[in-house]
């Protein structure tokens, strides 16, 4: 594939064939140029033949029995070929109104946090589930006047239950690196000010090869990768606390609340409040 230094940038009312928080349509052989998303995700199933793609610098080959989930700060690109697949995209908040299911592999905010491209696999079982469940969600979508919410949410949770290849299966990432990713997960030092310079000294290497070997790897600046994981543990907070949005902003290493409100926001395109308000109602509605 051509490497573009400038991605294009998709955004949802280009994506979604109809005013929707979701939609699911099928893409033969077609290769797309360099993008990313704005203010959506989306699962690409193959269903026929083999396909090429390249994911924040890195290639991917996918096959029937394999599904990638490509989140909003992913760079990808598809190659031209003989493919035929699914591309289920959603919006980046409605995720997070689910909760969380016993039954599944994993959770929603571990798969957004992974830093290679997130791909999955299914056995021959679970495989003709899952696309028997696709097929039924295509019909409905094209019916007027039915909802296909329910039959979304039943192939989101079932996607969710396939396994994902060890991150060592991308040995070229230097051993600093996993080290870092480790401890940004454990999310100690959202209260500490921790910032580049500290990470690359802990790294042992220059600020600027920190940033350059970062980005590689991870499709995204160690700034951008910091920022996200304080929203991302602040949707948490609202989710499954009580605190306030100015004790949670805090909690997340932003003092300034407004800042917070207005970051939030232009995220998950809702303010904090809202979005509590959302997520709980959410909940409410599938535990019936």
């Amino acid at each position: 594939m051509d490497k573009s230094d400038k991605p294009i940038q998709c955004r949802w009312h280009h994506h979604a064939a109809i005013d929707n928080d979701f939609t699911l349509f099928t893409v033969s052989g077609n290769g797309f140029p360099l993008h990313t998303h704005d203010g959506f995700h989306e699962w690409m199933i193959v269903v026929e033949g083999r396909l090429s793609q390249r994911i924040n610098g890195r290639d991917v080959v996918m096959e029937p029995g394999t599904a990638i989930l490509v989140r909003e700060s992913d760079q990808h690109e598809l190659a031209c070929g003989n493919f035929c697949l699914l591309n289920l995209g959603f919006i980046t908040n409605w995720a997070s109104l689910l909760a969380p299911a016993r039954h599944v592999q994993h959770t929603w905010a571990e798969l957004l946090q992974r830093p290679v491209p997130v791909v999955l696999t299914y056995d021959h079982a679970d495989w003709h589930t899952l696309l028997h469940d696709l097929t039924r969600l295509q019909y409905t979508l094209r019916q007027p006047g039915i909802s296909a919410q329910a039959l979304f949410i039943g192939v989101f949770m079932r996607l969710l239950t396939g396994q994902v290849p060890d991150e060592r299966s991308f040995p070229d990432q230097p051993a600093w690196l996993h080290r870092i990713l480790a401890f940004l997960e454990r999310g100690e030092w959202m209260v500490g000010g921790t910032g580049v310079g500290e990470l690359a000294a802990m790294a042992r290497v220059s600020p600027e090869h920190f940033c350059r070997v970062f980005r590689a790897a991870l499709g995204m600046s160690p700034q951008a990768y910091l920022q996200e994981q304080r929203l991302q543990r602040a949707e948490t907070l609202l989710v499954h606390s009580d605190l306030p949005v100015k004790q949670i902003a805090a909690a997340v290493g932003i003092e300034d609340a407004g800042y917070f409100s207005r970051l939030f926001r232009r995220h998950f395109l809702v303010s904090p409040r809202r979005y509590r308000k959302e997520h709980t109602a959410g909940r409410w509605l599938l535990a019936r």
